[in-house]
């Protein structure tokens, strides 16, 4: 018959196994129902978007004003020039108004000119956003076609394994199997600690000769290590 600790041993292997399946299982999950990369491109795309669209009103803005001071300077240079105006006063006021709007127009035009450079840019970004955006859904479509294929099998290990372990613990006397239950609640997850050579191989305690012996010599009864309480099993 197969010693009872050894029986657990297997059992402690195939727990642990289990147990990093599931947390590999977990975060394959959360990775495929959350990809940060696509949504930070996608925030950077909106954003580069409405800076351009930001960029592309004051253009706009800006052009439409130089254009009304251009309509307004034609309209009173065809004044001044016109002979309509015979009043020294009016007619001087007038040259004033037209020189006040040659500058104005300038400073307008000038500033269309940085602002079109500023939506030129802005522009730039926008399509620079939409390239990285397309880039990182690419390599998402990658990632995540690699990522279902290790799910599929992790939750086929998964299954193999649960179906094994039914079977170990149907095969366990109730007494080992609530010892195993306690102590795997308590030691983070760790109930049987593999020994060898005089040491428990999970807290490193130097275990005494009389430990070694009972539990190399053991069948039925457990053996536990005296510095973390946990269920010796000989591997030598």
């Amino acid at each position: 018959m197969t010693r009872l600790a050894a029986r657990l041993y297997r059992l402690q292997q195939l727990d642990s196994r289990l147990d990093a399946l599931r947390g590999r299982r977990d975060a394959l999950r959360w990775d495929l129902e959350n990809d940060l990369t696509v949504a930070r491109a996608q925030e950077q795309l909106e954003a580069a978007t409405q800076a351009w669209r930001d960029a592309e009103a004051a253009f706009r803005r800006a052009e439409a004003q130089s254009q009304r001071l251009r309509d307004k300077l034609r309209r009173e240079e065809a004044r001044l020039y016109s002979g309509e105006v015979t009043n020294p006063k009016e007619l001087q006021a007038l040259q004033q108004e037209v020189q006040s709007l040659r500058r104005r127009l300038d400073a307008a035009d000038e500033e269309a000119v940085r602002l079109l450079l500023a939506l030129e840019e802005a522009d730039d970004a926008r399509q620079a956003a939409q390239q990285a955006l397309q880039q990182a859904q690419a390599a998402w479509e990658s990632r995540r076609a690699q990522m279902q294929q290790e799910l599929a099998a992790v939750e086929a290990e998964l299954r193999d394994g649960e179906a094994r372990r039914a079977e170990l613990w149907a095969a366990l006397p109730p007494e080992a199997q609530a010892q195993y239950d306690h102590l795997r609640g308590r030691k983070r997850g760790i109930a049987v600690s593999g020994m060898r050579e005089g040491t428990c191989l999970t807290c490193g305690a130097s275990l005494s000769s009389a430990v070694v012996q009972r539990a190399r010599q053991a069948v039925d009864q457990l053996v536990f290590c005296p510095s973390c309480g946990r269920i010796l099993y000989p591997l030598d």
